[in-house]
């Protein structure tokens, strides 16, 4: 009984992990949006990275100035 109940809930495990599988138009939309918020980066172009960024993102950075900062 132990093993028929192990089996039955192997295999309902293994058909939602399938149903539920990230599929190739998932992957294709992935890999745009990465690329556009790395290319936008890199090429300062605001429209590409609206296409990239939540509408509410908010990106934060700082940096060291050269000339204040000694033995850099």
């Amino acid at each position: 009984m132990k093993k028929t109940h192990l089996l039955l809930s192997s295999i309902l495990l293994i058909v939602n992990l399938s149903l539920t599988a990230q599929t190739k138009q998932d992957s294709l939309a992935i890999k745009k949006v990465a690329l556009d918020y790395i290319e936008s980066q890199h090429n300062v172009k605001p429209k590409q990275f609206e296409q990239a960024a939540h509408p509410r993102m908010v990106k934060r950075t700082f940096w060291t100035d050269k000339k204040l900062v000694k033995n850099i």
